[in-house]
């Protein structure tokens, strides 16, 4: 299996992207009332906004740019030396939601507005519950991959170094 996945890392991206959906929509449909809801006086201070949506989306393609850009452009062990924790870290913490089922509630009661933007906040809300949330996977993804940034070798050229600041 070991030579199979070293030989094919996109094959094994798309294996554990289905194993990791799998697993996340099982815990979204199971866990619908958290044992632990996650809050602090801090949390009362965020205001409301709906055009976050835009980076909350850009997100779920920066992660998979990043994986594919490092597979392509840096040496195959900086792959590896990303992929691995990234995927490590996202198992664990879909262990940990379902040890310590938890949530936020944030959430405003209802998104004011017909643009796009309030469309698009309200869609995501009908489709991702506010529950496994810490550890945050989104952090996670985001440290992991701003390490990567940093230590692949491919960023060193000096026609790629604008992407360090600009993924950060």
């Amino acid at each position: 299996m070991r030579n199979w996945c070293a030989r094919h890392p996109i094959g094994f991206m798309a294996l554990y992207l289905v194993f990791y959906l799998a697993c996340f929509a099982f815990l979204e449909k199971s866990i619908l009332v958290p044992d632990l809801w996650v809050h602090c006086r801090l949390d009362d201070l965020i205001p409301f906004c709906k055009y976050a949506i835009v980076p909350y989306y850009m997100w779920f393609a920066w992660i998979p740019f990043t994986l594919f850009y490092i597979l392509w452009r840096a040496p195959r062990a900086d792959f590896w030396r990303v992929c691995l924790p990234l995927f490590a870290g996202m198992t664990l913490s879909l262990l940990f939601y379902l040890i310590v089922p938890n949530g936020l509630s944030l959430r405003p009661r209802s998104v004011p507005g017909t643009d796009i933007f309030a469309q698009a906040v309200r869609a995501l809300y009908r489709s991702d519950t506010p529950t496994n949330v810490c550890p945050s996977i989104h952090v996670f993804n985001s440290a992991t991959l701003m390490l990567a940034y940093y230590r692949c070798s491919c960023f060193d050229a000096p026609r790629r170094r604008w992407m360090r600041p600009a993924a950060a």
